[in-house]
C-alpha cells in the first residue's frame, strides 16, 4: 500500500474526533499525492514545547477519500476558519482527505518495534517521505503499523464526504461550496 509518512509536530490535524485530515491545512500540497495511506509520527518536540509524545505513532489513515478544493472554495474556507476561530489564515492546501480505517493515539503509540522506521525518519532533517519506496525493512514496519488500523473505524462523517466526493462536478457549485464548509464547521468546534 502506497503510504505517506510524515513528521507531526502539532496537534489539531487531522481532527481526532471526525477524522478529516487537512481542515487546518496540515501537510499542504502533500495531501494531494496519490497514496493510499498515511501515518503521523511525533517529532522531537511539538510546537506547543511538549516532547511526551517524541518519535511516537500519532495516527494511521487507509483507504483514502479526496475533496479536491479549487480557489473559490479556499476563499469561502478561509473566510469561515477566520470569522470562527479569529485566526487569520491561509489556506495553500487542495485537497482534504476522510479514511475508510483512521486510528488516532492521543498519547502516541510506541514504535519500539519499527526500529528502522524510527531510525530513517529521525534524525535526518526530513519531514517526509513515501513507501513502497523504502529499503525492504523499513517497508515490512510501515505494513505492520498500517495493519494496526485494519479493524478501526472510517472518520465520522465519511458518509457525508463520500457524497459530496460524488457530487462535485454535477451539484450547483454554491451549493457543493456550502456543504462542504458545513461539514468542516464540524471541525471547528
Amino acid at each position: 500500500m502506497r503510504t505517506w509518512i510524515y513528521k507531526r509536530s502539532h496537534t489539531g490535524d487531522p481532527h481526532p474526533r471526525i477524522g478529516i485530515f487537512g481542515y487546518r491545512d496540515c501537510e499542504k500540497t502533500h495531501r494531494g499525492r496519490q497514496y493510499d495511506a498515511v501515518l503521523g509520527i511525533w517529532g522531537a518536540t511539538n510546537w506547543d514545547g511538549d516532547s511526551s509524545r517524541a518519535y511516537k505513532l500519532s495516527w494511521i489513515g487507509t483507504c483514502i477519500h479526496r475533496l479536491i478544493f479549487d480557489d473559490e472554495l479556499v476563499q469561502v474556507l478561509t473566510s469561515r476558519i477566520h470569522d470562527k476561530l479569529h485566526e487569520k489564515w491561509s489556506w495553500k492546501g487542495t485537497h482534504i482527505l476522510a479514511f475508510e480505517h483512521f486510528k488516532y493515539y492521543a498519547n502516541g503509540y510506541d514504535l519500539g518495534a519499527a526500529t528502522n522506521l524510527v531510525d530513517r525518519m529521525y534524525p535526518v532533517r526530513t519531514g517526509g517521505m513515501m513507501s513502497p519506496n523504502l529499503p525492504e525493512r523499513v517497508q515490512q514496519e510501515v505494513d505492520m503499523l498500517l495493519k494496526l488500523a485494519e479493524d478501526a473505524n472510517p472518520s465520522a462523517c465519511l458518509n457525508e464526504f463520500k457524497e459530496l466526493e460524488s457530487v462535485q462536478h454535477t451539484l450547483p457549485k454554491d451549493e457543493w461550496i456550502n456543504r462542504v464548509a458545513s461539514l468542516l464547521d464540524l471541525t471547528l468546534t
